[in-house]
């Protein structure tokens, strides 16, 4: 951590190539940041953070664990998770401006087939284009249980990027691989 914003440390890159560069989005002093790179090695910071939490956008907590990823038409976009609730935001370049998807979280914790999901976060987003023309984004997340019950990785999907559906099971459970 160099920048003041970023209160001493950064977490949670995750970094994408485009035209010769690196993108690197990261955590920082409950924002997301970004740098980019020439070379993979050294990279220059954003002097300030390309999204901070908003309330009125259902944020509860600090922003976290972003997931950087570049659409088929070639704007970027980023999955991130905030009080256990994941978020996207897109912008027509790394460098912003940012915006939202949708009034709030695009998924939230909730009713689960192996039990109640308490949490969901480290987000993973990938976004394609079938031969047939159309986008497809998709997103996997760590979820934790109810406390009593073992963490699964849950999948949903999209055609818009905007509206997600949850996968009828988890991608994988700590249940199941028992």
């Amino acid at each position: 951590a160099a920048l003041p914003w970023e209160r001493g440390g950064v977490r949670a890159p995750s970094a994408i190539a485009r035209e010769g560069r690196v993108w690197l989005a990261y955590e920082a002093g409950g924002a997301i940041g970004l740098a980019t790179s020439a070379d993979g090695e050294r990279f220059e910071r954003e002097p300030e953070p390309v999204l901070r939490q908003d309330p009125a956008h259902q944020e509860s907590a600090p922003l976290a664990e972003p997931a950087l990823a570049i659409t088929p038409e070639g704007s970027f976009a980023l999955a991130y998770a905030s009080g256990g609730a994941l978020f996207v935001a897109t912008a027509p370049t790394a460098r912003g401006p940012w915006t939202r998807v949708g009034s709030g979280p695009i998924a939230t914790p909730g009713p689960a087939p192996e039990g109640g999901l308490e949490s969901l976060g480290d987000p993973a987003l990938v976004i394609e284009r079938t031969p047939a023309g159309r986008a497809i984004w998709a997103l996997a997340a760590t979820a934790r249980t109810d406390a009593r019950g073992p963490s699964a990785i849950v999948g949903f999907g999209s055609f818009d990027g905007v509206t997600f559906e949850r996968a009828a099971r988890p991608l994988y459970s700590e249940r199941a691989a028992a």
